[in-house]
């Protein structure tokens, strides 16, 4: 979700503004590729964008989508609905919610879309976050894993530390998990991805990122992404 050039690492932190952020966001960018947990998802440049809204209680809402560039499995978009709720006990930042990913090219691919539960812990320059889904990649993967005599649960651990380097450039450093039997049937085994990502605010809430990113997968090569983000709050 949200500018994932950088592999949810912007999404780690703006689903914890709770009531500080209460109203409504809207942000659209482009990167040189998305990925999603150190895996492509785009084949190339990607324009994503999206709409947000909290409430001075912490609840939120919100819709995210990005170009995949087909002609993949999954199709050619990527639409991901979310909600939850965030906030602050003493010093610790809290966010709950669940996100829906859908595959709008239903005519061909009807079954990948799939629901995930989340759960997100802030502590200064820390962040820990892990993910839950019971039927991940949806009905498209079921048969594959009863023929494997597995169920096609996942779930993602994984741990950010973002340090500012000065008032407007960021360092994040991120390492994560996927595990369960449903991404040992989609990936042929569990894996881990890091990366780190530098960022830059500018004027009018516009973020420039850069970062590079790498996974255990076999065969697996380096990548390095670029993004450009604008975000206007209502």
């Amino acid at each position: 979700m949200k500018f994932v050039g950088m592999t949810g690492v912007a999404a780690a932190v703006l689903c914890w503004s709770g009531s500080a952020l209460a109203g409504t966001t809207t942000n659209l960018g482009v990167v040189s590729e998305y990925l999603l947990r150190g895996i492509e998802g785009s084949h190339g440049i990607a324009v994503q964008g999206g709409v947000d809204w909290s409430g001075a209680s912490g609840v939120y809402l919100g819709t995210w989508g990005s170009e995949l560039g087909g002609p993949g499995k999954v199709g050619d978009f990527e639409l991901d609905t979310y909600g939850g709720w965030s906030g602050k006990l003493g010093a610790v930042t809290l966010d709950l919610g669940a996100v829906y990913y859908a595959y709008p090219d239903d005519e061909r691919n009807p079954d990948y879309d799939y629901p995930e539960v989340y759960a997100k812990l802030g502590i200064g320059v820390l962040a820990l976050q892990l993910y839950y889904a019971k039927d991940f990649y949806g009905e498209a993967i079921e048969a594959a894993a009863r023929l494997a005599g597995k169920d096609n649960a996942g779930s993602y651990a994984n741990a950010l530390f973002t340090l500012p380097l000065s008032r407007v450039i960021n360092l994040t450093l991120q390492a994560g998990r996927s595990g369960g039997e449903g991404v040992e049937v989609v990936y042929g085994e569990e894996y881990v991805d890091y990366g780190a990502a530098l960022t830059q605010t500018f004027k009018r809430d516009v973020t420039l990122s850069l970062g590079a990113y790498h996974t255990t997968l076999e065969g697996d090569d380096w990548k390095v992404v670029a993004g450009l983000r604008q975000t206007v709050a209502f």
